[in-house]
């Protein structure tokens, strides 16, 4: 079984993802990013102690969940198109803190199968 059918058969629902745009700057000026907002088929599940251990020292206290899914999720940072994406559970929105990708084993190293995102 592959890792998007195995992610398929444990996703709990559909959750609405809000993304921004990074800004582009003009004459020094930083104006708002346009926000999108579409929807990912996941399974969310608490993170584990162990699942904590590969995040930064200072984050590791935060209430943390996994987000498992075949939709690439971004996390951010200098010159990337995108800000940190914002993924809405049970109402609460859930700011992505580090994304993990997911190799299909038997398809060669560049085939993303899914994604593992922490949220918090």
């Amino acid at each position: 079984m592959d890792i998007a059918s195995l992610i398929a058969s444990f996703a709990h629902g559909t959750y609405a993802v809000i993304r921004t745009t990074s800004p582009t700057p003009t004459r020094g000026i930083y104006p708002a990013g346009v926000t999108s907002t579409f929807n990912i088929t996941a399974a969310v599940v608490p993170a584990s102690g162990n699942d904590l251990k590969v995040l930064p020292e200072g984050a590791r206290a935060n209430e943390t969940k996994m987000v498992f899914t075949t939709t690439p999720l971004q996390v951010g940072g200098q010159g990337a198109p995108y800000e940190v994406d914002h993924v809405q559970i049970d109402g609460e929105s859930w700011q992505c803190a580090k994304v993990e990708r997911w190799m299909n084993p038997g398809a060669g190293s560049s085939s993303v199968d899914g994604y593992k995102c922490f949220v918090q």
